[in-house]
C-alpha cells in the first residue's frame, strides 16, 4: 500500500505541476489587468507551499516531496508576479 501511495503522489505531483501552464498562460494572455486572479488566494498557496518545502526538507528529509513542493511553490508564485505585474503596472481604466 505504501508504495501505491508513493506511486500515486509522484504521478498527480507531476500532473499538478504541469496544470499551472494553463492559468500562467491566462494571466499573461488577460486583458482585464488580471483583476479575476486573487492575490490573497495564490499568495496563501506560494506561502504554504514554502511551508510544505521547509517541512520537506527539516522534518522528513524527503527529496521528492521537496522537488515537487517546490515545483508547485514556483508556479504559485510565477502566477501571483504575473497577476501583481498586470494589475499595478499597466493603469487600470476608471469608470
Amino acid at each position: 500500500m505504501d508504495q501505491l501511495i508513493t506511486y500515486l503522489y509522484s504521478i498527480f505531483g507531476t500532473l499538478v505541476i504541469g496544470m499551472y501552464i494553463p492559468q500562467i498562460l491566462a494571466v499573461l494572455r488577460d486583458r482585464a489587468h488580471a483583476q479575476s486572479i486573487s492575490l490573497v488566494a495564490w499568495s496563501t498557496w506560494t506561502v504554504s507551499y514554502v511551508v510544505s518545502i521547509l517541512y520537506a526538507t527539516v522534518v522528513l528529509k524527503d527529496w521528492p516531496v521537496f522537488f515537487i513542493s517546490l515545483l508547485n511553490c514556483l508556479g504559485c508564485l510565477l502566477v501571483t508576479i504575473i497577476a501583481i505585474y498586470k494589475r499595478y503596472k499597466t493603469e487600470i481604466p476608471k469608470n
